[in-house]
């Protein structure tokens, strides 16, 4: 069987084979829309009645699913939150972190592909992803590492320029298109030719002028042949040799020739290209104003012209332009005045009149006010996009829509509004960014910039907020004296609030960051200052800026600081007053913070069978509840004990994988302290010489002002590894 050349070309070949068949198409107005192609095949199989109950789209929703899967009451939710259809309590909730919610959502969907393989060979086509969103990108990921050995074909087509991130994995093999040569395009020329003839001489004009581009080469042809046609009913001679020569030269001029030929349909068109690829028929008559009867007419032609194709046959049917090329020739052809004008109407009638679509994808509504050139309506649905996809752990999509939002806003002219919208967006910005780049610039970037504004036009509370941010970026990042900067200014706000929440606050960021430097002394008596005004904090006001229990924290890094002091004594009492808070709590995320900064403590005191323990039950609580930061953290001290307790080449592959997930978490904050682990176990090792440079790297960084607490141990292990060198050099001398 020859490779296939497009989709079509595929199905022919397997038309008589039994199969399952998905198609799916991206879009250029969706690259920010997480999941779209697959949300919006999944709600047209559904075939979602606007005004319909709710209970009616969950029953065809699990009769959908149970073709693929017997459990469909554990994947239902996921999908009915998928397609933003209320389950009003028919389904247990949805508890877990949003970002556990997002992976199963992804596994769920490939599950569905796995259970109907077990009927049918699955065929996937999914098209044009060089407009894909990021997190479809992921889910095809995800799809391609469990198809290896199933029945599943998945096939993507792009444009050139777009680079695959599957391409080298199992499995995966790449078919780059390539515009056909000269014997090629004859035989293309003679297939659409069908029982027409045409001379040799008009079939190599056409192949020299289309240059081997397969929609170019049909274009012509069929200019060709309806121009034939048309002269062979009047009796007249066919087009000869120079008439084909006189063809448009390129493929645009030729589109835009062929609209320009369909007389009566040049608004419809235009309409339907400002609106997009694929649009659903009702959009385009709100827009137009046509009668239903004069639209269809106009639809139908455009159908038989080949200029459009129709998915579906009910009153609201779908039609695409039949290549993306044909509408962008058709977009082309508006003055700039006419696409403002014209957007803004399709975004008008989006909201009014199609108000269910508009919640759904609000970047839609977004995308047109922006060529409306209107941006104060652009950036709230904008705004509104980022709200749907934080809700969805679409965190990349997140950050662009903010992004896009915050452009349109620096577009408007009146200050205190904008400034206001400002605020609020980049305060909103924070949580996309720090679940995706934690530590990152960006971050630091996005604090700074909100630090400005609430100076300028924020209350002392606002400012408190923008300093803890800009505190809690640098001290994640490793940059414990710049956070410093930033926690005495919050303890300076504090002395005047009225409010013992954000004097503890205060005290507790400035013991965070005397640790980070090594002065051990003054953290342990900051936490203690934070221990202190605890019972008298507002919990509410706390849970607003901590994702932990804050009196865990403290307890758990006063203790660890006894430790690294030297004070066995005061650590072991820490230590047991840690150990009873992070036992006695049920807050998951916590447990994790507790339970890896004990296992950290227990590590300083040489105590690696304990501290295996506890790395063990971190990495149990976070694995699969998306805590990556404290399953990075976990997995460096469980390659850390490991080692110690006599696996050593286990224990140096598992550390210096936690490092590895560590650094790809943006964080820099205990950095330094695993390389001092793995110094540590190579040492142990007998690896003297790689314990050593890791050890330098330790001390350049410290001089330049980096994280310094984990220097007691640092210290000790360069000494016992110069000294094991020296022994090493002195045995050579003998």
């Amino acid at each position: 069987m020859p490779i296939p050349a497009s989709p079509e070309s595929l199905y022919e070949q397997i038309k008589a084979e039994p199969h399952i068949r998905h198609r799916y198409q991206c879009s250029p107005f969706h690259t920010g829309s997480a999941l779209y192609p697959f949300i919006t095949q999944i709600a047209h199989a559904l075939e979602n009645g606007r005004d319909e109950p709710h209970e009616d789209k969950l029953d065809r929703l699990e009769a959908l699913l149970g073709r693929a899967v017997d459990d469909v009451s554990a994947v239902a939710p996921l999908f009915a939150r998928l397609l933003s259809i209320p389950t009003n309590g028919r389904y247990r909730p949805l508890d877990q972190p949003a970002g556990s919610i997002r992976e199963a959502t992804k596994q769920a969907l490939v599950d569905q592909y796995l259970g109907l393989a077990k009927q049918k060979p699955v065929v996937l086509v999914i098209e044009d992803i060089h407009w894909i969103d990021p997190t479809t990108e992921e889910f095809l990921g995800a799809l391609i590492e469990r198809i290896t050995f199933e029945r599943v074909l998945l096939v993507c087509t792009y444009r050139s320029g777009y680079e695959s991130v599957w391409s080298g994995r199992a499995g995966v093999s790449s078919l780059h298109l390539s515009r056909l040569d000269h014997r090629q395009s004859l035989e293309m020329i003679r297939q659409l030719c069908n029982d027409q003839a045409l001379s040799p001489g008009i079939m190599e004009a056409i192949a020299d002028k289309a240059e081997g581009v397969p929609l170019f080469i049909e274009e012509l042809t069929r200019t060709v042949l309806d121009s034939s046609g048309e002269k062979s009913a009047k009796g007249e001679e066919s087009l000869d040799q120079d008439a084909a020569l006189a063809l448009p030269s390129t493929l645009n001029e030729l589109l835009m020739a062929k609209l320009d030929s369909l007389a009566g349909t040049g608004e419809v068109v235009t309409i339907c290209a400002a609106i997009g690829r694929s649009f659903p028929q009702k959009l385009v008559a709100r827009v137009s104003g046509l009668s239903d009867e004069e639209l269809r007419a106009i639809l139908e032609r455009l159908m038989r012209e080949q200029i459009l194709t129709r998915r579906g046959q009910g009153p609201d049917p779908i039609y695409s332009f039949r290549h993306a090329l044909i509408q962008e020739a058709a977009y082309s052809t508006m003055l700039k005045s006419r696409i403002t004008a014209l957007h803004a109407r399709v975004a008008k009638n989006l909201v009014e009149g199609m108000p269910d679509y508009a919640a759904r994808s609000p970047e839609v509504v977004a995308y047109h006010y922006n060529r409306a050139a209107m941006p104060k309506q652009a950036r709230d649905f904008w705004a509104s996009a980022a709200d749907l996809a934080i809700e969805r752990s679409a965190y990349l999509e997140a950050i662009a829509h903010l992004e896009a939002a915050l452009d349109e806003n620096a577009a408007l002219e009146e200050e205190r509004d904008r400034f206001a919208a400002e605020i609020a967006l980049r305060e909103k910005l924070i949580i996309p960014l720090e679940a995706r780049f934690w530590g990152s610039d960006d971050i630091a970037s996005n604090f700074n910039r909100l630090h400005e504004l609430q100076a300028e036009y924020g209350s002392d509370k606002d400012l408190f907020a923008a300093l803890d941010g800009l505190y809690g970026t640098h001290i994640i990042g490793g940059k414990p004296d710049l956070a410093l900067d930033y926690a005495l200014k919050m303890k300076r706000i504090a002395e005047t609030q009225d409010d013992a929440t954000f004097a503890m606050m205060s005290q507790h960021a400035i013991g965070m960051c005397y640790f980070g430097k090594g002065d051990f002394d003054a953290a342990i008596a900051h936490f203690s200052e934070a221990m202190g005004l605890r019972p008298r904090a507002s919990v509410e006001i706390m849970s607003q800026y901590y994702l932990a229990d804050v009196e865990i924290i403290d307890q758990c890094m006063q203790s660890w600081a006894y430790v690294l002091s030297g004070d066995g004594e005061a650590a072991e009492t820490a230590i047991g007053r840690a150990r009873a808070l992070t036992e006695a709590t049920d807050h998951e995320f916590s447990r994790a913070y507790g339970f890896s900064i004990l296992a950290s403590a227990h590590q300083g005191r040489g105590e690696a069978e304990i501290c295996l323990d506890y790395a063990s039950r971190a990495l149990q609580l976070s694995q699969g509840r998306d805590f990556r930061y404290w399953e990075a953290w976990a997995q460096i001290m469980h390659g850390w004990a490991t080692a110690a307790t006599g696996s050593l080449e286990q224990g140096v592959e598992e550390l210096t994988a936690g490092l590895d997930a560590y650094v790809g978490t943006g964080s820099g904050q205990i950095v330094l302290y695993a390389k001092t682990l793995l110094a540590d176990a190579h040492l142990r090792a007998g690896r003297t010489m790689s314990g050593l440079t890791l050890i330098e790297e330790i001390e350049a960084a410290e001089q330049a002002g980096a994280v310094r607490f984990q220097r007691p141990i640092a210290e000790r292990v360069a000494r016992d590894l110069r000294a094991a060198v020296e022994g090493e050099e002195g045995g050579a001398g003998r």
